[in-house]
């Protein structure tokens, strides 16, 4: 294999997991947002926050295909690439 078919490999790697780690990152975002507007609205009582916490929750469950969250049990934490 030529170096350069390496490097080209190494860059579109990279490429893909930046695009990846963008993507996790603003859905991440996107379902903390919904969860901290349930929790900083002032007009709602707290049974209301836990009750519409709990929609938020079977939405989530809904878009990802899952009956109940998954743990992060198994999973590993990795460090954050610069």
């Amino acid at each position: 294999m030529l170096m350069g078919a390496d490097s080209t490999t190494h860059e579109f790697v990279e490429a893909v997991a930046t695009e990846m780690r963008s993507g996790i990152e603003c859905a991440v975002q996107g379902w903390m947002s919904r969860f901290a507007d349930v929790v900083h609205d002032a007009e709602l009582s707290p049974d209301d926050k836990v009750e519409a916490l709990l929609q938020v929750l079977e939405h989530y469950k809904e878009a990802v295909g899952s009956q109940r969250p998954r743990t992060t049990q198994g999973c590993q934490r990795s460090e954050k690439v610069s």
